[in-house]
């Protein structure tokens, strides 16, 4: 699916930029604050319990991925193409379908728009 080909997708994605609810944002920044803010922990408990060797940078990219992991599962939880974000009390009467395609799309280019840079938790190609 070429989600630039249907200016649906694009003016679905500008109206999720521009009406994200707080309690949205919020979520977003706590997923993208965890990696900068776990790396060490991670590494330590990796030498500690897994008797593992794991550089910073491993423990990084395995938390940026749980990161992208966590917006696409939130992003497809509680946003809609023709409803835009779901409430909370919305969010447990529709359907949860994690690896739909639309969403997962949705949600990475969201991502490369809505999530700061050097978070930890940039969606990269």
């Amino acid at each position: 699916m070429n989600f630039w080909e249907d200016k649906r997708f694009i003016e679905a994605l500008e109206f999720a930029l521009k009406s994200i609810p707080e309690e949205i944002v919020t979520k977003i920044n706590d997923i993208a604050a965890m990696p900068a803010s776990e790396v060490m922990e991670l590494v330590d408990f990796a030498k500690q319990y897994a008797h593992l060797d794991v550089t910073k940078d491993e423990a990084l990219v395995f938390l940026q991925d749980a990161s992208r992991r966590l917006l696409s599962h939130l992003f497809a939880k509680r946003w809609r193409l023709y409803d835009g974000w779901l409430s909370a009390e919305e969010c447990k009467r529709s359907l949860f379908l994690e690896l739909d395609p639309l969403s997962i799309q949705m949600s990475m280019e969201f991502g490369r728009r809505f999530v700061p840079p050097r978070s930890g938790c940039e969606v990269n190609d």
